[in-house]
């Protein structure tokens, strides 16, 4: 039998919690569910038990909702954090970003609480790691170069500026664009549409709300990772991110999946970022592996701790409430088999341009990364009738390589 999954409900509001005990007594089967009236009662409730989510209101006496999800994810980091609030100003939204991974609007329909639910405790599967659990959920903000921070704050001062300026800065790093998704995808700021392309969310968030982000809150953390990991470079990683983004981009025809492309293979890495920045020590043994077997890193991480780094990555994006296709092609970019299909889809095009981007590595060299090439499957490309189209795609691969790259110094 299964271990029961727990969840608790915080708001100081009794009728609320009466709704929701309501609303959820068909599920106490399925899940065991608590109340909590205040933050000091819900931390009680955690002191005796371990919750797989958290669920808690912003505006509470005593202590609100952003101290207690503060003192959740240091003391309690595997519990998902998630806000469900009747208070929607950015002030709000800015203190919580850095520790809470969803936000919902109250009312909140109980098939919405539902599917997060459910979708949460999925992505806990992915990972059945709990010591990864853990570091994960203290993963507040990813490594922003400096020079990126500061090219978009200046373009941000500028009057003259538009918002495809804006673009060119977000689109070059990898841990904005997360970000950036991960707010436009959380109805808290007011969006009830799932977005996958980073040009519509830039345009949803618009300048003012960019700026605060930017400048005024500091979500946009910028810190190095340990400059001391051989085989690892920052700067490669971004330059890879953003050709693999343009190839995945060209694969495809049909519009909205194509910037869906994009945006799963602008993130597809970001576990290797997570790993750099919380992980080194356990980055260092997989990449000394991979070289020393001549074996790809991915191949050398489940060997070593049985989970890679593209496992790690879609587990982020997906308690940060991303849309479930950039969540499947990050997880599976590496082993595209491991998942039934038979067309050519945006999983296929996101493991196709990651191939494509680094047999284009040799146009530009950077110091300190190691990698061995990964090489198609074209048993695959055959089975989605699409193999014929291989050397179509090396040269668009070629092309996107020629991008200009002059922001990695």
């Amino acid at each position: 039998m299964s271990e029961s999954k727990s969840i608790l409900f915080v708001d100081d509001e009794p009728r609320i919690l009466q709704a929701l005990e309501r609303n959820f007594y068909q599920n106490r089967d399925k899940w065991d569910i608590d109340y909590a009236t205040s933050a000091k009662e819900a931390l009680g409730f955690m002191s005796l038990k371990a919750y797989d989510i958290i669920f808690t209101d912003m505006r509470m006496p005593e202590m609100d909702g952003s101290t207690l999800l503060k003192e959740v994810q240091k003391s309690h980091p595997n519990t998902i954090r998630v806000v469900l609030t009747g208070h929607t100003d950015l002030e709000v939204a800015m203190r919580t970003v850095s520790f809470a991974h969803q936000f919902l609007v109250k009312p909140c329909r109980t098939d919405v609480l539902e599917e997060v639910i459910n979708r949460a405790l999925d992505l806990q599967l992915l990972l059945n790691n709990k010591h990864l659990l853990a570091i994960l959920g203290q993963v507040g903000s990813l490594p922003t170069r400096p020079s990126t921070n500061a090219k978009l704050n200046k373009v941000l001062s500028s009057e003259y500026a538009s918002m495809n300026d804006v673009l060119d800065v977000v689109e070059q790093d990898t841990s904005l664009c997360a970000k950036i998704l991960q707010l436009v995808n959380s109805a808290f700021i007011g969006s009830f549409q799932r977005m996958t392309s980073i040009q519509s969310a830039l345009n949803y968030l618009g300048t003012n709300m960019l700026k605060s982000l930017a400048l005024g809150f500091e979500v946009f953390q910028t810190f190095k990772v340990q400059d001391d990991i051989p085989g690892f470079s920052l700067e490669f990683q971004q330059k890879h991110a953003f050709t693999s983004a343009h190839i995945a981009k060209a694969l495809i025809q049909d519009p909205q999946a194509s910037e869906t492309a994009y945006t799963a293979a602008m993130l597809h890495g970001i576990g290797k970022l997570v790993l750099a920045t919380y992980m080194p020590e356990q980055l260092k043994s997989a990449l000394a592996l991979a070289e020393s077997k001549g074996i790809l890193l991915y191949q050398a991480e489940k060997e070593l701790y049985n989970v890679t780094h593209a496992e790690i990555g879609a587990y982020l994006l997906g308690i940060w409430g991303l849309p479930y296709p950039i969540i499947e092609a990050v997880a599976f970019y590496n082993n595209p088999n491991h998942v039934e299909h038979n067309i050519f889809d945006i999983m296929s095009a996101v493991y196709v341009s990651n191939i494509l981007a680094y047999e284009q590595v040799h146009n530009t060299k950077i110091k300190g990364q190691a990698f061995n090439c990964p090489k198609i499957d074209e048993a695959y490309l055959e089975r989605l009738g699409v193999l014929d189209r291989l050397p179509e795609w090396r040269a668009i691969a070629a092309s996107q390589a020629t991008i200009d790259i002059s922001f990695i110094q």
